[in-house]
């Protein structure tokens, strides 16, 4: 637990630019196709391709228009295409 604790704890202490840097090496939806309900204005419900995370750490998802929008709270699902 003192371990866990730590661990959590430099975490915590870390600059945001290095947490964000290790939150994109693990980044699991960069490149597939997602959908989502509630985003931001112009685009409440909406499907497109996950491109990483910006520097607040919202996911980024570019459009099919080519527009990027980021959103930053709710819930994503891998689309089924």
């Amino acid at each position: 637990l003192k371990a866990l604790n730590d661990r959590l704890g430099a975490w915590i202490e870390a600059p945001r630019e290095r947490v964000l840097a290790a939150y994109a090496e693990r980044d699991a939806l960069r490149g597939r196709e997602v959908a989502w309900e509630g985003g931001p204005p112009g685009s409440q419900d909406g499907r497109g391709v996950a491109a990483g995370i910006d520097p607040l750490g919202n996911l980024v998802v570019e459009l099919e228009s080519g527009r990027r929008i980021a959103l930053g709270a709710g819930e994503v699902k891998l689309s089924a295409g």
